[in-house]
């Protein structure tokens, strides 16, 4: 897989991320080295390389610290199990009065100058915090965090040899009408859809750590390029050697077709796209034609 078709799987302020992990991956399987990742990555990132660099020759691992955590650091060829990078420290209030939250311990944290993907999962129990950070910062962290807010606080290194912490997780079930992201996050946040739209618009809306932009249609382009229709057809005829039975499915779309869809997506594209405009294909679809865009339509549903 090139560094074209990975980048293809993220956003804009993760594939700087990506793009280093991708060169660790390569100097640890050329030289045949353990080779570890210099943060901790959301579970889009290290996911990905896991499920696809992953093999029976070479292992691509995570870790987070704790059980089940979200935050990990990814290492690469780590045949022998050599420890991570990784501390975990206890914060503990002082206060006896203070009624410290996750939010407080995090911003307390950041607000030292620490970049978020230095620090991984935060684990609360009985008011004290565990906090799994990249080794590099644990002495910083050990001197200079002395308060959460204004309550005083201490920061002690956990040993080794601790026992193991388990998040405490909460089920809820939720009834909705549909579906469509809007829906679901609208009972989640128990409020009306519009305001779930609206949320969904400004991009503050994460499924699977990847930002929703859409509330019913693929948000990447990967996602609108390989959509299938519902008896399971690829709908592109853009990645179709041929029809019928010889036809072959390819692995990367033509050229024409992924610059129209990147200029069309672009952040700087000089037109704004319609809601009701879902169709890209070299014919015209849907109810009519928005625009075209060298040789492909992008047309109304």
């Amino acid at each position: 897989m090139d560094k074209k078709t990975i980048l293809m799987n993220f956003e804009e302020d993760e594939k700087n991320q990506v793009l280093n992990l991708y060169e660790k991956y390569n100097l640890a399987y050329n030289k045949n080295i353990t080779i570890f990742g210099n943060d901790f990555y959301t579970p889009n990132i290290w996911r990905f390389f896991e499920e696809n660099f992953n093999t029976d020759s070479f292992k691509v691992d995570s870790y987070g610290g704790f059980k089940d955590c979200e935050r990990r650091m990814i290492s690469f060829n780590n045949i022998y199990n050599s420890s991570y990078p990784i501390k975990i420290l206890k914060i503990e209030g002082t206060s006896k009065f203070a009624n410290l939250g996750h939010r407080d311990y995090l911003g307390a944290v950041l607000g030292l100058g620490i970049r978020r993907n230095k620090i991984g999962d935060l684990l609360l129990k009985e008011n004290v915090c565990y906090l799994t950070v990249c080794e590099e910062i644990e002495e910083f962290l050990v001197n200079n965090l002395n308060s959460i807010g204004k309550s005083p606080c201490k920061v002690t290194v956990v040993e080794d040899n601790f026992e193991e912490l388990v998040p405490n997780f909460k089920e809820e079930i939720i009834l909705v009408q549909s579906l469509r992201i809007d829906s679901i996050v609208s009972k989640l946040i128990r409020a009306s859809r519009n305001r779930a739209q609206t949320m969904i618009e400004e991009g503050m809306v994460l499924l699977d750590y990847n930002r929703v932009k859409d509330k019913s249609y693929p948000n990447t382009l990967e996602e609108v390029i390989f959509q299938k229709d519902k008896k399971g057809n690829v709908q592109y005829a853009c990645i179709k050697s041929a029809k019928g039975k010889k036809a072959r499915i390819y692995l990367e779309p033509n050229e024409d077709s992924l610059r129209a869809a990147k200029e069309i997506l672009s952040k700087n594209c000089s037109i704004k796209i319609p809601e009701e405009v879902v169709f890209q294909s070299e014919r015209p679809l849907g109810s009519g034609v928005y625009k075209k865009i060298g040789n492909q339509y992008y047309s109304y549903k």
